[in-house]
């Protein structure tokens, strides 16, 4: 029996205002109730790129936005904790690429945190990973 599972691919990161602008465009709808009702609305996107990995965990530390997942392949299976996955660095800024490194476990959704210059990685296989300079 096959997994279930969201399929491969190239995955976006992506730096977007909060704010979406309106749109003044009329809706073709055959609905007059939704017409009426829903406004397009626009994402201003400061930057955009193709990553390599599905993000299942993010965290914003300064000017650096890591994220963890699976790495990109035909398939993906979310409760595989043996999947390759990785956790790369990329500058907030500008979306440019600074780093990345193989996990041994893929993190559980939103399983990452930034504290004392230090991330930790919460993993589907019940383990915590602490990356970090030393500090002695």
């Amino acid at each position: 029996m096959d997994k279930p599972g969201p399929g491969g691919g190239q995955h976006a990161l992506f730096c977007a205002d909060k704010k979406v602008v309106k749109v003044n465009k009329e809706l073709k709808n055959n609905n007059a109730a939704v017409t009426r009702h829903i406004t397009p609305d626009k994402v201003l996107t400061h930057w955009s790129r193709s990553i390599d990995l599905c993000g299942r965990a993010m965290v914003k530390a300064g000017d650096v936005l890591f994220v963890a997942g699976p790495a990109s392949a035909d398939e993906i299976y979310f409760d595989d904790k043996d999947a390759p996955s990785a956790l790369a660095a990329f500058d907030a800024r500008d979306g440019q690429a600074l780093s990345k490194t193989d996990i041994d476990s893929q993190p559980v959704f939103d399983g990452m945190a930034a504290a004392h210059g230090r991330l930790y990685i919460s993993a589907i296989d019940g383990t915590v990973s602490c990356f970090g300079q030393n500090q002695e």
